[in-house]
Protein backbone atom coordinates (compact mmCIF):
# COMPACT_ATOMS: atom_id res chain seq x y z
CA UNK A 1 0.00 0.00 0.00
CA UNK A 2 1.33 3.35 -1.20
CA UNK A 3 1.88 6.80 1.60
CA UNK A 4 -0.88 7.89 -0.57
CA UNK A 5 -3.28 5.24 -0.08
CA UNK A 6 -2.33 4.58 3.53
CA UNK A 7 -3.68 8.04 3.96
CA UNK A 8 -7.24 7.48 2.02
CA UNK A 9 -7.67 4.37 4.15
CA UNK A 10 -7.72 6.73 7.05
CA UNK A 11 -9.68 9.27 5.50
CA UNK A 12 -12.06 6.06 4.70
CA UNK A 13 -11.89 5.09 8.61
CA UNK A 14 -13.27 8.38 9.70
CA UNK A 15 -15.92 9.12 7.42
CA UNK A 16 -17.43 5.16 8.34
CA UNK A 17 -16.85 6.43 11.85
CA UNK A 18 -19.02 9.14 11.34
CA UNK A 19 -21.53 7.53 9.10
CA UNK A 20 -22.30 5.64 12.17
CA UNK A 21 -21.53 7.18 15.36
CA UNK A 22 -24.70 8.01 16.32
CA UNK A 23 -25.75 4.10 16.59
CA UNK A 24 -22.10 3.42 18.46
CA UNK A 25 -23.32 6.41 21.09
CA UNK A 26 -26.81 4.21 21.44
CA UNK A 27 -24.21 1.48 22.34
CA UNK A 28 -22.68 3.04 24.88
CA UNK A 29 -23.48 1.26 28.68
CA UNK A 30 -20.17 0.93 30.34
CA UNK A 31 -18.39 2.38 31.79
CA UNK A 32 -21.16 5.06 31.94
CA UNK A 33 -23.97 5.17 29.88
CA UNK A 34 -23.51 8.48 28.60
CA UNK A 35 -23.97 7.67 25.05
CA UNK A 36 -20.98 9.57 23.55
CA UNK A 37 -18.53 6.70 22.71
CA UNK A 38 -19.08 6.84 18.99
CA UNK A 39 -18.30 10.78 18.75
CA UNK A 40 -15.57 10.91 21.23
CA UNK A 41 -13.71 8.21 18.88
CA UNK A 42 -14.59 10.17 15.78
CA UNK A 43 -13.59 13.78 17.25
CA UNK A 44 -10.26 11.45 18.34
CA UNK A 45 -9.86 9.87 14.91
CA UNK A 46 -10.56 12.85 13.29
CA UNK A 47 -7.73 15.22 15.06
CA UNK A 48 -5.61 12.48 14.15
CA UNK A 49 -6.73 12.41 10.34
CA UNK A 50 -6.27 16.35 10.09
CA UNK A 51 -2.79 16.00 11.55
CA UNK A 52 -2.11 14.08 7.90
CA UNK A 53 -3.64 16.95 5.73
CA UNK A 54 0.30 18.13 4.68
CA UNK A 55 2.41 15.60 3.17
CA UNK A 56 4.94 14.32 5.61
CA UNK A 57 8.25 13.20 4.34
CA UNK A 58 7.83 9.72 5.38
CA UNK A 59 5.59 7.14 6.78
CA UNK A 60 7.09 7.21 10.02
CA UNK A 61 6.26 10.95 9.82
CA UNK A 62 2.91 10.88 8.77
CA UNK A 63 1.96 7.80 11.53
CA UNK A 64 3.35 10.11 14.46
CA UNK A 65 1.34 13.11 12.97
CA UNK A 66 -1.71 10.31 13.24
CA UNK A 67 -0.58 9.81 16.35
CA UNK A 68 -0.07 13.13 18.03
CA UNK A 69 -2.88 14.69 16.43
CA UNK A 70 -5.39 11.57 18.36
CA UNK A 71 -3.66 12.09 21.81
CA UNK A 72 -3.45 16.04 21.43
CA UNK A 73 -7.78 16.34 21.37
CA UNK A 74 -9.11 12.73 22.22
CA UNK A 75 -11.47 12.62 24.05
CA UNK A 76 -13.50 10.20 26.31
CA UNK A 77 -12.13 7.19 27.87
CA UNK A 78 -12.98 5.59 24.50
CA UNK A 79 -10.70 8.37 22.62
CA UNK A 80 -7.56 8.12 24.85
CA UNK A 81 -7.86 4.11 24.02
CA UNK A 82 -8.08 4.67 20.82
CA UNK A 83 -5.04 7.25 21.09
CA UNK A 84 -2.77 4.66 22.55
CA UNK A 85 -4.08 2.05 20.14
CA UNK A 86 -2.97 4.47 16.83
CA UNK A 87 0.58 4.32 18.46
CA UNK A 88 0.87 0.47 17.03
CA UNK A 89 1.38 2.13 13.17
CA UNK A 90 4.32 4.57 14.51
CA UNK A 91 6.14 1.41 15.61
CA UNK A 92 5.45 -0.24 12.57
CA UNK A 93 5.72 2.50 9.60
CA UNK A 94 8.23 1.52 7.49
CA UNK A 95 11.34 4.18 7.37
CA UNK A 96 10.26 4.74 3.71
CA UNK A 97 8.58 3.15 0.35
CA UNK A 98 5.31 1.47 0.79
CA UNK A 99 3.11 -0.39 3.97
CA UNK A 100 3.29 -4.42 3.46
CA UNK A 101 1.08 -6.96 4.93
CA UNK A 102 4.05 -7.49 8.16
CA UNK A 103 4.12 -3.55 8.67
CA UNK A 104 0.33 -4.24 9.33
CA UNK A 105 0.69 -6.97 11.32
CA UNK A 106 2.84 -5.70 13.56
CA UNK A 107 0.97 -2.22 13.88
CA UNK A 108 -2.02 -4.55 15.39
CA UNK A 109 -0.20 -6.32 17.23
CA UNK A 110 1.92 -3.08 18.79
CA UNK A 111 -1.38 -1.03 18.80
CA UNK A 112 -3.45 -3.61 20.97
CA UNK A 113 -0.31 -3.52 23.44
CA UNK A 114 0.20 -0.15 23.85
CA UNK A 115 -3.92 0.65 24.21
CA UNK A 116 -4.25 -2.48 27.01
CA UNK A 117 -0.70 -1.10 28.91
CA UNK A 118 -2.34 2.56 29.20
CA UNK A 119 -5.31 1.15 30.76
CA UNK A 120 -4.80 0.85 34.44
CA UNK A 121 -7.19 -2.10 35.06
CA UNK A 122 -8.28 -3.36 31.67
CA UNK A 123 -11.71 -4.97 31.48
CA UNK A 124 -11.92 -7.29 28.82
CA UNK A 125 -15.53 -7.96 26.71
CA UNK A 126 -14.29 -3.87 25.37
CA UNK A 127 -12.19 -2.22 22.53
CA UNK A 128 -9.25 -4.12 24.49
CA UNK A 129 -10.57 -7.51 23.57
CA UNK A 130 -11.69 -6.63 19.88
CA UNK A 131 -8.22 -4.76 19.34
CA UNK A 132 -6.56 -7.94 20.84
CA UNK A 133 -8.83 -10.15 18.57
CA UNK A 134 -7.82 -8.29 15.21
CA UNK A 135 -3.79 -8.05 16.12
CA UNK A 136 -4.37 -12.14 16.98
CA UNK A 137 -5.75 -12.96 13.30
CA UNK A 138 -3.07 -10.23 12.05
CA UNK A 139 -0.78 -12.77 13.29
CA UNK A 140 -1.23 -16.02 11.61
CA UNK A 141 0.26 -15.38 8.33
CA UNK A 142 -2.43 -14.50 6.08
CA UNK A 143 -1.85 -11.76 3.58
CA UNK A 144 -2.97 -10.17 0.15
CA UNK A 145 -6.83 -10.57 -0.48
CA UNK A 146 -7.30 -12.69 2.72
CA UNK A 147 -5.52 -10.45 5.23
CA UNK A 148 -8.32 -7.80 5.94
CA UNK A 149 -11.39 -10.25 5.63
CA UNK A 150 -9.15 -12.74 8.57
CA UNK A 151 -8.46 -9.47 10.41
CA UNK A 152 -12.34 -8.02 10.57
CA UNK A 153 -14.27 -11.89 11.06
CA UNK A 154 -11.80 -12.40 13.98
CA UNK A 155 -12.80 -8.51 15.26
CA UNK A 156 -16.36 -8.72 14.91
CA UNK A 157 -16.62 -12.30 16.28
CA UNK A 158 -14.55 -10.79 19.28
CA UNK A 159 -17.34 -7.78 19.49
CA UNK A 160 -20.34 -10.43 19.15
CA UNK A 161 -18.97 -12.26 21.99
CA UNK A 162 -18.64 -9.22 24.17
CA UNK A 163 -21.79 -9.52 26.27
CA UNK A 164 -20.36 -12.84 27.54
CA UNK A 165 -17.74 -10.99 29.21
CA UNK A 166 -19.54 -7.88 30.66
CA UNK A 167 -22.85 -8.27 31.84
CA UNK A 168 -23.84 -4.69 31.83
CA UNK A 169 -23.94 -5.48 28.23
CA UNK A 170 -25.71 -8.29 28.38
CA UNK A 171 -28.30 -7.22 30.32
CA UNK A 172 -29.22 -4.04 28.03
CA UNK A 173 -28.64 -6.40 24.95
CA UNK A 174 -25.81 -4.43 23.28
CA UNK A 175 -22.16 -5.02 22.23
CA UNK A 176 -19.45 -3.21 23.38
CA UNK A 177 -19.51 0.67 21.81
CA UNK A 178 -16.02 0.78 21.97
CA UNK A 179 -14.95 -2.42 20.33
CA UNK A 180 -17.91 -1.26 17.93
CA UNK A 181 -16.38 1.72 16.98
CA UNK A 182 -13.05 0.03 16.69
CA UNK A 183 -14.48 -2.57 14.16
CA UNK A 184 -15.87 0.13 11.77
CA UNK A 185 -12.29 1.88 11.94
CA UNK A 186 -10.49 -1.30 10.55
CA UNK A 187 -13.65 -1.87 8.06
CA UNK A 188 -12.66 1.46 6.56
CA UNK A 189 -8.53 0.77 6.66
CA UNK A 190 -9.66 -2.56 4.96
CA UNK A 191 -11.09 -0.25 2.29
CA UNK A 192 -14.31 -2.68 1.98
CA UNK A 193 -17.68 -1.68 2.33
CA UNK A 194 -19.08 -0.19 5.37
CA UNK A 195 -20.69 -2.28 7.57
CA UNK A 196 -24.01 -1.21 9.49
CA UNK A 197 -22.79 -1.42 13.52
CA UNK A 198 -23.34 -5.39 15.19
CA UNK A 199 -24.18 -8.48 13.43
CA UNK A 200 -28.69 -7.54 13.92
CA UNK A 201 -28.19 -3.90 14.06
CA UNK A 202 -32.33 -3.78 14.24
CA UNK A 203 -33.01 -4.98 17.53
CA UNK A 204 -29.64 -4.54 19.33
CA UNK A 205 -30.04 -0.36 18.83
CA UNK A 206 -33.66 -0.48 19.43
CA UNK A 207 -33.13 -1.58 22.88
CA UNK A 208 -33.42 1.28 25.05
CA UNK A 209 -30.54 2.33 27.38
CA UNK A 210 -30.91 1.57 31.23
CA UNK A 211 -32.01 3.93 33.57
CA UNK A 212 -29.25 5.58 35.05
CA UNK A 213 -27.81 4.61 38.66
CA UNK A 214 -26.42 6.46 41.04
CA UNK A 215 -22.63 6.77 40.56
CA UNK A 216 -19.85 6.38 43.00
CA UNK A 217 -17.29 8.30 41.00
CA UNK A 218 -19.44 10.24 39.52
CA UNK A 219 -16.88 13.15 38.08
CA UNK A 220 -14.97 12.61 34.65
CA UNK A 221 -11.48 14.69 34.26
CA UNK A 222 -9.83 14.80 31.53
CA UNK A 223 -6.50 16.76 30.61
CA UNK A 224 -3.54 17.57 29.03
CA UNK A 225 -0.41 18.04 30.65
CA UNK A 226 2.63 19.42 29.32
CA UNK A 227 6.22 18.81 30.73
CA UNK A 228 5.47 16.02 33.18
CA UNK A 229 7.41 15.80 35.78
CA UNK A 230 7.16 12.44 36.22
CA UNK A 231 6.66 9.57 33.83
CA UNK A 232 2.88 7.60 32.84
CA UNK A 233 3.33 4.74 34.96
CA UNK A 234 3.44 7.11 38.22
CA UNK A 235 0.84 9.24 36.77
CA UNK A 236 -1.09 6.68 36.23
CA UNK A 237 -0.56 4.70 39.98
CA UNK A 238 -1.31 8.26 41.53
CA UNK A 239 -4.73 8.69 39.64
CA UNK A 240 -5.65 5.22 40.38
CA UNK A 241 -5.63 6.13 44.14
CA UNK A 242 -8.02 8.80 43.12
CA UNK A 243 -10.64 6.70 41.01
CA UNK A 244 -10.89 4.36 38.27
CA UNK A 245 -11.50 3.98 34.28
CA UNK A 246 -7.98 5.85 34.63
CA UNK A 247 -6.59 6.08 30.91
CA UNK A 248 -2.93 7.47 30.48
CA UNK A 249 -2.06 8.74 26.45
CA UNK A 250 0.99 9.39 25.15
CA UNK A 251 2.87 10.45 21.85
CA UNK A 252 5.97 10.96 23.48
CA UNK A 253 7.39 12.06 27.59
CA UNK A 254 6.34 15.52 26.68
CA UNK A 255 2.74 15.43 26.62
CA UNK A 256 0.30 13.43 28.44
CA UNK A 257 -3.49 13.39 28.34
CA UNK A 258 -5.05 11.77 31.34
CA UNK A 259 -8.52 10.08 31.92
CA UNK A 260 -10.06 9.09 35.26
CA UNK A 261 -13.25 8.69 37.09
CA UNK A 262 -13.02 10.13 40.70
CA UNK A 263 -15.77 11.42 43.70
CA UNK A 264 -12.63 13.68 44.71
CA UNK A 265 -11.98 15.95 41.36
CA UNK A 266 -10.36 18.54 43.24
CA UNK A 267 -7.76 15.97 44.63
CA UNK A 268 -7.28 14.68 40.81
CA UNK A 269 -7.09 18.44 39.57
CA UNK A 270 -4.47 19.06 42.82
CA UNK A 271 -2.02 16.04 41.72
CA UNK A 272 -1.94 17.22 37.97
CA UNK A 273 -0.79 20.82 38.88
CA UNK A 274 1.82 19.20 40.75
CA UNK A 275 2.59 16.52 38.12
CA UNK A 276 3.72 19.32 35.45
CA UNK A 277 2.62 22.17 33.08
CA UNK A 278 -1.43 21.60 32.97
CA UNK A 279 -2.79 23.14 29.91
CA UNK A 280 -6.46 21.81 29.73
CA UNK A 281 -8.81 20.64 32.07
CA UNK A 282 -12.30 18.99 31.99
CA UNK A 283 -14.33 18.51 34.83
CA UNK A 284 -17.39 16.58 34.16
CA UNK A 285 -20.16 16.08 36.45
CA UNK A 286 -21.84 12.29 34.97
CA UNK A 287 -24.32 12.24 37.02
CA UNK A 288 -26.03 15.57 36.16
CA UNK A 289 -25.35 14.79 33.25
CA UNK A 290 -27.19 11.50 32.76
CA UNK A 291 -30.62 12.69 35.38
CA UNK A 292 -30.81 15.08 32.90
CA UNK A 293 -30.06 13.21 29.73
CA UNK A 294 -28.53 15.97 27.19
CA UNK A 295 -27.73 13.75 24.59
CA UNK A 296 -31.22 13.26 23.90
CA UNK A 297 -31.16 16.42 21.71
CA UNK A 298 -27.71 15.23 20.21
CA UNK A 299 -25.85 17.77 22.40
CA UNK A 300 -23.09 17.29 25.28
CA UNK A 301 -23.23 18.60 28.23
CA UNK A 302 -20.33 21.50 29.06
CA UNK A 303 -17.97 20.92 32.13
CA UNK A 304 -19.97 21.73 34.93
CA UNK A 305 -18.95 24.47 38.01
CA UNK A 306 -19.87 22.83 41.62
CA UNK A 307 -20.84 25.39 44.44
CA UNK A 308 -17.02 24.41 45.51
CA UNK A 309 -15.90 26.37 42.88
CA UNK A 310 -17.73 29.51 43.01
CA UNK A 311 -15.31 31.12 45.69
CA UNK A 312 -12.62 30.41 42.03
CA UNK A 313 -15.06 32.30 39.94
CA UNK A 314 -15.63 35.16 42.41
CA UNK A 315 -12.05 35.85 43.13
CA UNK A 316 -11.35 35.86 39.67
CA UNK A 317 -13.97 38.94 39.07
CA UNK A 318 -16.93 36.99 37.29
CA UNK A 319 -20.15 36.06 38.95
CA UNK A 320 -21.31 32.67 39.64
CA UNK A 321 -25.24 32.21 38.44
CA UNK A 322 -27.45 30.31 40.33
CA UNK A 323 -29.50 27.83 37.66
CA UNK A 324 -32.20 30.14 35.95
CA UNK A 325 -33.13 30.97 32.19
CA UNK A 326 -30.86 34.04 32.35
CA UNK A 327 -27.81 32.06 32.70
CA UNK A 328 -28.19 29.95 30.15
CA UNK A 329 -27.25 31.98 26.87
CA UNK A 330 -24.16 32.88 25.04
CA UNK A 331 -21.46 34.22 27.24
CA UNK A 332 -22.38 31.90 30.16
CA UNK A 333 -19.95 29.19 31.00
CA UNK A 334 -19.94 25.74 31.68
CA UNK A 335 -23.92 25.58 30.78
CA UNK A 336 -25.63 22.15 30.64
CA UNK A 337 -27.14 22.55 26.63
CA UNK A 338 -30.50 24.37 27.10
CA UNK A 339 -29.91 24.03 31.19
CA UNK A 340 -27.93 25.11 33.73
CA UNK A 341 -26.86 22.29 36.19
CA UNK A 342 -24.91 24.31 39.23
CA UNK A 343 -23.51 27.38 38.46
CA UNK A 344 -22.39 29.33 35.25
CA UNK A 345 -20.13 31.96 34.90
CA UNK A 346 -20.83 35.42 33.50
CA UNK A 347 -18.67 36.30 31.20
CA UNK A 348 -18.45 39.45 29.08
CA UNK A 349 -18.30 37.71 25.60
CA UNK A 350 -17.94 35.26 23.34
CA UNK A 351 -14.78 35.90 23.07
CA UNK A 352 -13.40 35.75 26.34
CA UNK A 353 -15.21 32.53 26.87
CA UNK A 354 -13.34 30.87 23.93
CA UNK A 355 -10.03 32.20 26.34
CA UNK A 356 -11.79 30.63 29.82
CA UNK A 357 -11.98 27.76 28.20
CA UNK A 358 -8.30 27.60 26.70
CA UNK A 359 -6.84 28.71 29.65
CA UNK A 360 -8.65 27.28 32.47
CA UNK A 361 -6.16 25.80 34.98
CA UNK A 362 -3.19 26.54 32.72
CA UNK A 363 -0.65 26.68 35.55
CA UNK A 364 2.40 27.83 33.25
CA UNK A 365 4.73 29.33 35.05
CA UNK A 366 2.94 29.33 38.10
CA UNK A 367 -0.06 31.44 37.71
CA UNK A 368 -2.70 31.06 39.64
CA UNK A 369 -6.36 29.95 37.74
CA UNK A 370 -7.36 32.80 38.79
CA UNK A 371 -5.08 35.19 36.88
CA UNK A 372 -5.99 33.13 33.93
CA UNK A 373 -9.80 34.50 33.91
CA UNK A 374 -9.01 37.64 34.95
CA UNK A 375 -7.22 37.74 31.34
CA UNK A 376 -10.06 35.85 29.68
CA UNK A 377 -12.14 38.81 31.49
CA UNK A 378 -10.04 42.06 29.29
CA UNK A 379 -9.74 40.41 26.15
CA UNK A 380 -10.69 41.99 23.24
CA UNK A 381 -12.08 40.41 20.32
CA UNK A 382 -12.51 41.11 16.65
CA UNK A 383 -15.60 39.36 15.40
CA UNK A 384 -15.45 38.76 11.03
CA UNK A 385 -18.83 37.08 9.20
CA UNK A 386 -19.17 35.61 5.99
CA UNK A 387 -21.91 36.78 3.81
CA UNK A 388 -22.56 36.13 0.21
CA UNK A 389 -21.04 39.23 -1.28
CA UNK A 390 -17.66 38.86 0.82
CA UNK A 391 -16.53 39.05 4.74
CA UNK A 392 -17.84 41.43 7.28
CA UNK A 393 -16.74 43.02 10.98
CA UNK A 394 -19.95 42.25 12.97
CA UNK A 395 -17.77 44.42 16.14
CA UNK A 396 -17.68 47.40 13.57
CA UNK A 397 -20.57 46.59 10.59
CA UNK A 398 -18.94 49.39 8.25
CA UNK A 399 -15.96 47.65 7.78
CA UNK A 400 -17.13 44.90 5.00
CA UNK A 401 -14.91 43.64 1.80
CA UNK A 402 -13.07 40.76 1.19
CA UNK A 403 -10.68 39.02 2.77
CA UNK A 404 -7.89 40.89 2.59
CA UNK A 405 -9.84 44.59 3.34
CA UNK A 406 -11.22 43.16 6.72
CA UNK A 407 -7.78 41.86 7.70
CA UNK A 408 -5.78 45.09 6.88
CA UNK A 409 -8.68 46.48 9.15
CA UNK A 410 -8.12 44.03 12.42
CA UNK A 411 -4.13 44.46 11.80
CA UNK A 412 -4.70 48.35 12.07
CA UNK A 413 -6.94 48.01 15.26
CA UNK A 414 -4.49 45.75 17.25
CA UNK A 415 -2.89 47.86 19.88
CA UNK A 416 1.23 47.33 18.58
CA UNK A 417 0.92 45.65 15.58
CA UNK A 418 0.12 41.59 16.23
CA UNK A 419 2.10 41.89 18.93
CA UNK A 420 0.40 40.80 22.40
CA UNK A 421 -1.31 37.19 22.89
CA UNK A 422 -3.71 36.65 20.13
CA UNK A 423 -6.54 33.29 20.16
CA UNK A 424 -8.07 33.03 16.71
CA UNK A 425 -10.69 30.87 16.31
CA UNK A 426 -12.22 30.10 13.19
CA UNK A 427 -15.33 27.92 11.60
CA UNK A 428 -14.54 24.53 11.22
CA UNK A 429 -15.96 24.86 7.63
CA UNK A 430 -12.92 26.90 6.58
CA UNK A 431 -10.91 25.85 3.44
CA UNK A 432 -7.31 25.26 4.63
CA UNK A 433 -6.17 27.75 2.54
CA UNK A 434 -8.05 30.34 4.40
CA UNK A 435 -7.08 29.22 7.45
CA UNK A 436 -3.49 29.63 6.76
CA UNK A 437 -4.29 33.15 5.38
CA UNK A 438 -5.87 34.51 9.10
CA UNK A 439 -2.88 32.49 10.78
CA UNK A 440 -0.10 34.42 8.22
CA UNK A 441 -1.63 37.63 8.59
CA UNK A 442 -2.11 37.84 12.19
CA UNK A 443 0.78 35.79 13.10
CA UNK A 444 -1.12 33.28 15.57
CA UNK A 445 -2.30 29.68 15.03
CA UNK A 446 -5.75 29.32 14.35
CA UNK A 447 -8.25 26.91 16.36
CA UNK A 448 -10.67 25.40 14.17
CA UNK A 449 -14.43 25.82 16.48
CA UNK A 450 -17.06 23.24 15.18
CA UNK A 451 -20.10 25.78 16.88
CA UNK A 452 -18.66 29.06 16.20
CA UNK A 453 -21.48 31.17 15.25
CA UNK A 454 -19.39 33.39 13.13
CA UNK A 455 -16.53 32.62 10.70
CA UNK A 456 -13.82 34.34 12.76
CA UNK A 457 -12.85 35.03 16.18
CA UNK A 458 -9.81 36.99 17.14
CA UNK A 459 -9.29 37.42 20.28
CA UNK A 460 -6.90 39.46 22.07
CA UNK A 461 -5.41 39.48 25.65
Amino acid sequence: MTQSEWRQRWQNAERYLEQYAAAVDRLNVFPVADRDTGHNMLATLHAGVAALTDEPSSPRAAARALVEGAVRLARGNSGVILSQWLKGFVEAAPDEGDWSWEHFRTALAVGARQAREQVAEPVEGTILTVADAAASAASGGTEGAHFWPTVLDAAGSALARTPDALSVLREAGVVDAGGQGLLLILQGLSGGPARPPSADPSPRLAQPVPEPIALTRPYEVEAFLLDPAYGPDRLKSALSRCGDSVVVAFSDDRAIRIHVHTDRPHEVVGLLTSAGRLRELKVLNMQAALDDDPMRDGEGPWAVVEAEWASLVRAAGFVPLAPSDAADRPGALWLQARRVLRHAVSVPSLGALLVALDHWWDVRDGTPPTRMLERAGRARQFVVERRQDGYRRADDPRLAGDRGTVLDGIVRGLAGGTEGLLHVYIHAAAAEEEVRQWEKALGAEARRVTDLPVWVLIVQE
